[in-house]
């Protein structure tokens, strides 16, 4: 079943309506097949920035940003932040390494991606006792 635009856009809005900010399935509907005016009318929509601003680095606003934004500089954006949330270094592509200079958010992104050390933070601590818990059969 294909569907039109104002279709999609209800999905959409359910989706947003959504508690789970780990549930994209909704996202995914709407986005499924759509053509690149359909994707640019939906990103009009719902600017996935926005989404991304109010909901930090969610699987939701992750999802968000790669179907309908600008995927390069937001995913770059996601990266260093999950990166500096959880001490993880990721490695910069080399066809990105040009753009790290300049004021622009790609470029700080890049510049903090590259400048990021490995270490335990409090959000990959506490993810580890969780982990552990899990498996000790504990809480969840």
């Amino acid at each position: 079943m294909t569907l039109d635009l104002a279709g999609r856009r209800a999905l959409l809005r359910d989706a947003l309506a959504g508690d789970d900010p780990a549930d994209f399935s909704g996202f995914a509907a709407a986005v499924a097949q759509a053509g690149a005016e359909d994707r640019a009318a939906l990103a009009r929509t719902l600017p996935p920035s926005r989404l991304f601003k109010a909901e930090g680095p969610t699987p939701r606003a992750a999802f968000a940003v790669a179907a309908l934004g600008r995927p390069a500089r937001k995913l770059v954006e996601l990266a260093a932040r999950l990166a500096a949330d959880y001490g993880v270094p990721v490695a910069v592509p080399p066809a990105l390494s040009a753009k790290r200079k300049g004021g622009s958010a790609l470029a700080v992104a890049l510049r903090a991606l590259e400048a990021l050390r490995p270490g335990p933070t409090s959000l990959a601590l506490e993810a580890a006792g969780q982990a552990h818990a899990t498996l000790e059969g504990g809480p969840r």
